[in-house]
């Protein structure tokens, strides 16, 4: 079980206890680096034995110093501190800084404040920014050896975090960068306490407690430690934390943090950046050949399955914490930083997927199925054709349909499971809300975050509200052919299920099946990209069609299921309600969700919705014939049969024991109302 913050913090307490001959890489202890006694030597110690001074170390450590005298003077300690994070107002904050009680608001000003990285922006801003930057230097290390670790647990989150400490740590490594070009203007006991706060974060990144497994932000760490390994040849125990460093980005991130090819953070936004540091990782000098080739491998498998996931025009699905914005940057980045690494750019499988990603499928079609489902994360992803070339050569739409539906963990996850989104002609068309922000307690991201937000099947929990299911996942699917995938979510004893088809015409149907002895109620929603209008309402029963201004649009039509309850008296009726999604992080749109009800009297029924892509004057559709025959749910159009098996009844284990515990509760009640024998 994942330690809670409040352990960790009282881990960490008791490791600084501890005698230091029993921290693992003595001296790199707690209770040595974070003495007042810190000195010249002990940082040569640490960082760089082999320096005959603290000059030469630096030196080592940060090119653009030249070793010349540090002859600055030290700060004051009572003006005003300037504080500019981009996005965010300047903050003035009085000089020496109480950082209990400086926290924001808002989660990434309070991450980038405590984190520090803003000091290395405020160092370049000229001798006003310098001054601020140095003085918030001496704060934070007086703040932490004044306080070792927070004994206030409700106020600060980040001073331990695990993220932090590598953001913290890169952003000494910048300041020091920029602070040390202009030795005459440096102060030495503000570089030293820098120093001293930098192998603090190195003590603390190798210490368990702040470590987290299968997660980018231990991901972060080891490579903000591989950058310090390599700027410093004389680090005590180099080799050892070397080894430790590889053997837990190859054991605890390579191997953990990708479930049959895909991130366990629920977002591709959160793949993207896997592949992103996994990279830096795999160029690290200090780095061994046998672990990047194990990074190597993993990369190949994590680029594979990114390109199912990147859409037209260069953006990627935005499923849980995944923000709108173009990616091109980024896969030029990766295209370039893998085509300089000998390892990575020998290996052929690996440069033809990053060329397809830095084109957005322009130049190339990737050598992969276009059909692919990742059961343990809950992603089903089929395409009928590859990018924008197929878009503009079809006569009909290359459309690209996604669902998400189960997880293999909690992080960054929305409670979209049995969500549909849909691309076409290089437009989106059914969405997804998208993130808003990464505080959780942002009104915006509860807002988004929420099933009501999202394209599925949601049941009214008889208060004003939906329900939310106790399990879901992936039951079974099919990428040959024409695909399809089906998905489940248990409610109690109620159990839904949602099969998804893409049709080569590019057509998607939807058909929600509950299967419950009792009544229920509730409502089957898409969100409409906001560019679609209604243009056509009830061309005929259940049939609507929307088109926006570019000519692109779309039909929805509520289809009967021959052999199942109509799920509703008014079968095929279309309402719409107001909902939201995020065209950018923290933007709000109006959009429209379309809405359809969902009532059963009791026992199996089924409600069928076909999704048509069109482009104006394209070949019309012929929407398919569905029926319930058996166990199977059977559909056919004029070239072909499909036929999904589908368990309507409830087979929960928890539902069957309880159908048993009540059949026995039955027998006895009724044992007890029988009259007495005379």
């Amino acid at each position: 079980m994942r330690q809670s913050l409040l352990q960790k913090m009282k881990n960490i307490e008791l490791d600084i206890e501890k005698s230091s001959h029993k921290d693992k890489f003595y001296p790199l202890s707690f209770c040595y680096v974070m003495s007042r006694e810190f000195d010249e030597r002990a940082a040569l110690k640490l960082l760089g034995d082999h320096n005959p001074s603290f000059e030469r170390l630096l030196a080592e450590m940060f090119p653009l110093y030249d070793g010349a005298p540090l002859e600055g003077a030290l700060p004051e300690r009572s003006a005003d501190l300037s504080v500019r994070i981009p996005g965010f107002p300047e903050v003035r904050i009085p000089s020496p800084i109480d950082w209990a009680v400086h926290t924001g608001d808002i989660y990434r000003w309070r991450l980038e404040f405590h984190g520090l990285k803003w000091l290395p922006d405020a160092c370049a801003e000229g001798r006003a920014g310098r001054r601020s930057a140095e003085r918030a230097i001496l704060d934070f290390q007086d703040f932490v050896l004044n306080r070792a670790v927070p004994l206030d647990f409700t106020w600060d989150r980040f001073t331990w975090g695990d993220v932090a400490l590598a953001i913290r740590t890169n952003a000494l490594l910048e300041f020091l960068d920029t602070y040390l070009e202009s030795p005459r203007n440096a102060n030495r006991q503000v570089v030293l306490a820098a120093i001293q706060i930098l192998v603090i974060q190195i003590a603390a990144m190798l210490n368990e407690n702040c470590y987290t497994t299968g997660h980018n932000h231990g991901l972060f760490q080891d490579v903000a430690l591989l950058r310090i390994i390599g700027r410093c040849k004389g680090m005590y125990a180099r080799d050892e934390i070397l080894e430790h460093v590889s053997q837990r980005i190859c054991d605890l991130q390579m191997r953990k943090s990708l479930v049959g090819g895909m991130h366990v953070e629920n977002s591709p936004e959160y793949h993207l950046l896997f592949v992103r540091l996994a990279l830096r990782a795999a160029g690290a000098e200090a780095l061994g050949q046998s672990a990047k080739k194990e990074i190597a491998d993993a990369l190949s498998q994590a680029l594979r399955s990114l390109c199912y996931f990147v859409v037209p025009p260069s953006q990627i699905v935005p499923f849980g914490d995944t923000a709108r914005r173009n990616v091109q940057q980024d896969f030029r980045k990766i295209w370039r930083r893998a085509r300089r690494d000998t390892l990575l750019g020998s290996r052929q499988e690996i440069m033809d997927v990053v060329d397809f990603l830095r084109s957005s499928g322009d130049e190339r079609t990737p050598d992969l199925p276009k059909n692919v489902v990742f059961k343990e994360t809950g992603y089903a992803c089929f395409r009928n054709g590859w990018m924008r070339q197929d878009v503009d050569t079809s006569s009909r739409s290359a459309t690209c349909v996604f669902l998400k539906c189960g997880s293999a963990s909690k992080i960054h996850k929305h409670d979209d499971d049995g969500s549909v989104q849909i691309f076409a002609f290089g437009q989106e068309l059914i969405l997804d809300p998208g993130k808003f922000s990464n505080d959780r307690a942002a009104p915006g991201s509860r807002q988004t975050n929420a099933s009501a937000s999202h394209s599925l099947l949601l049941l009214d929990d008889g208060q004003g509200g939906v329900r939310s299911p106790r399990r879901s996942r992936i039951l079974r699917y099919a990428t040959e052919g024409t695909p399809w995938v089906l998905c489940e979510r248990v409610f109690g004893s109620e159990r839904l299920l949602r099969a998804l088809v893409l049709f080569e015409e590019g057509g998607v149907l939807v058909v929600d099946i509950a299967g419950s002895k009792s009544r229920l109620s509730g409502w089957s929603q898409f969100l409409l990209s906001p560019t679609l209008s209604l243009c056509e309402r009830e061309s005929s029963p259940g049939h609507h069609r929307f088109e926006g201004e570019s000519g692109v649009g779309m039909s929805i039509s509520v289809l009967g299921v021959a052999g199942a309850d109509r799920c509703t008296p008014e079968h095929g009726k279309l309402n719409f309600a107001e909902s939201h999604f995020h065209p950018a992080l923290g933007r709000r749109e109006p959009a429209a969700m379309a809405q359809i009800r969902f009532d059963t009297r009791g026992g199996p029924a089924a409600l069928a919705v076909f999704l048509q892509p069109e482009r104006a004057g394209g070949p019309p559709t012929t929407a398919p014939a569905i029926r319930r025959t058996g166990g199977d749910l059977v559909i056919a159009t004029g070239k072909e049969r499909i036929s999904i098996p589908v368990e309507i009844a409830s087979t929960t284990r928890r539902s069957k024991i309880r159908s048993w515990i009540s059949a026995a509760l039955s027998v006895r009640r009724a044992a007890r109302r029988r009259p007495p024998k005379m």
